[in-house]
């Protein structure tokens, strides 16, 4: 079973601090492909006309009792706003089924927490550190490491995934575990979502009543 105490590193400091290639991570162990991926650039257009779309749709006044179902509309306009904007992104079918399955959680994960801070009459919690936390929660290790021999010493290595792709590695090596953040290769549209997810909650949160 993999321990729960972890020395955490990001790539660059973890290359430095164990004296590995200035090119080692991720890509090592899984290389990744970019053919028919979905691709940002050239569809600012659409996707400027989705979040356009999607913000003007979160109404001024909120009652706390109509929370959920209001997410629960925007999470149906989210898919089709960008169910229409794909043309223009190229997303594969699951990949659209992930993004809005990723937009409902994380609302939702905010929503659950708005409403038990209503009923402690606590202040609202902060967007950013709910979204970090749901954002950690989807955190996955493989089970299955490569094997990696560094200066003679044989290491297992374990690709680690979020809602977003492929994210660091799990490196165990016979003196120590380390979690390594590597986003060199993570999803091109993870800024994008945690922005609009930023600004539809902030929208939110200013509306409740």
């Amino acid at each position: 079973m993999l321990k729960d105490t972890r020395v955490q590193y990001n790539i660059r400091a973890f290359r430095t601090h164990l004296r590995l290639p200035e090119n080692w991570g991720v890509t090592t162990f899984e290389p990744k492909d970019f053919s028919g991926l979905a691709h940002l650039e050239g569809a600012s257009d659409a996707m400027h006309t989705l979040e356009t779309t999607l913000l003007n749709a979160v109404p001024h006044a909120i009652a706390y009792a109509n929370l959920l179902s209001v997410y629960d509309v925007l999470n149906a306009m989210f898919k089709a706003a960008l169910l229409k904007a794909n043309p223009q992104i190229g997303l594969r079918p699951p990949e659209v089924a992930f993004a809005v399955a990723g937009f409902g959680d994380a609302c939702r994960a905010y929503a659950y927490e708005v409403l038990r801070a209503h009923a402690q009459k606590h202040p609202l919690p902060v967007w950013q550190v709910v979204y970090d936390d749901w954002l950690l929660q989807t955190k996955v290790t493989a089970t299955v490491p490569y094997t990696y021999t560094h200066e003679g010493t044989g290491w297992q290595v374990f690709i680690t995934h979020t809602v977003y792709g492929r994210r660091g590695l799990f490196v165990k090596t016979p003196e120590n575990e380390y979690d390594v953040e590597d986003t060199s290769i993570s999803c091109p549209a993870e800024a994008w979502m945690g922005r609009l997810l930023t600004q539809v909650n902030q929208l939110i949160e200013g509306a409740l009543i």
